[in-house]
């Protein structure tokens, strides 16, 4: 894929649960590791994820508040990097959008002349970003699911589309109606991948089948760049690790998820990371700049 540093990835499906937020960290922080300086914005106002990662009584700044009180954005983005002690060439900047009853509430509940004046606020948070200090080379979204306001100010502003889907229930059909109505005629280039596949499907003999499946029902039925980029399967020591963060709960409540690239790099769920980043042209590692 011919593209140029800055851009703005969009990770999106249709509907939650489809393992939108971890992708997104750990697409990042990869990036961020091999050198890329990569920036991480929640914008899943609606439920939000992210902040699982960090502190789950993060009382900062976050950005409802850029948005909604008007504090700079700069009050609100974290250094990752130095926050969660991560060893990366390059820098993680990430901006968290608030779990709090009162903050979802109010973002949910945005009108169309609001959704608008917060679309016009996210393109100046990019450009924002892509100056100094930051230079940012490469900034992710993570999207609301579904066709709503927040997930389309989110599409609108990226230069690619993720879009996960898993192959249960009606996600297939839905996910092509998703992207032939709104992700096609927001942005340029859509990558498709099945997420949290059961470990004996994906292999050599059920691997072409499930990209005819893709393909047949999805890419060939939409008139635009969508492309499949393939399967993320089910990790078991991913899985295995988001059950021992939750369980830590029962002992400390700041407890956080991890983030698994950093904890088991040669996993299956990290090598799907690793090869997105080779799609995108950004394997290897960068010199940090």
């Amino acid at each position: 894929m011919e593209i140029k540093t800055p851009f703005t990835i969009a990770v999106s499906s249709f509907k939650g649960g489809t393992g939108k937020s971890a992708l997104a960290i750990n697409l990042a922080t990869y990036l961020a590791k091999i050198g890329y300086n990569t920036a991480l914005l929640d914008l899943d106002y609606g439920a939000p994820s992210l902040y699982s990662f960090f502190d789950l009584k993060h009382n900062g700044p976050t950005l409802n508040d850029v948005l909604i009180k008007h504090i700079p954005l700069e009050n609100a983005l974290i250094n990752a990097k130095e926050h969660l002690k991560l060893d990366l060439l390059g820098n993680l900047w990430v901006g968290l959008s608030s779990p709090k009853n009162e903050n979802t509430r109010v973002m949910i509940r945005r009108n169309q002349h609001e959704a608008r004046d917060d679309a016009a606020m996210l393109f100046q948070w990019i450009d924002r970003i892509k100056s100094p200090p930051y230079n940012v080379d490469v900034i992710i979204l993570d999207t609301a699911p579904g066709m709503n306001f927040l997930s389309v100010n989110a599409i609108s502003a990226a230069d690619i589309s993720i879009v996960l889907l898993r192959l249960v229930n009606a996600d297939l059909l839905s996910t092509r109606e998703m992207i032939a109505g709104q992700h096609a005629k927001l942005t340029d280039k859509i990558l498709l991948m099945v997420n949290q596949l059961p470990e004996d499907y994906a292999n050599e003999e059920y691997g072409p089948k499930i990209k005819q499946l893709i393909n047949t029902h999805i890419t060939d039925k939409i008139e635009s760049d969508v492309n499949y980029l393939g399967i993320i399967p089910q990790d078991p020591i991913f899985l295995a690790l988001e059950v021992e963060n939750m369980l830590e709960f029962l002992h400390d409540e700041n407890a956080v998820r991890s983030i698994h690239i950093t904890k088991n790099p040669e996993g299956s769920f990290s090598q799907a990371i690793e090869s997105i980043a080779v799609h995108l042209n950004l394997g290897g590692y960068r010199g940090n700049t």
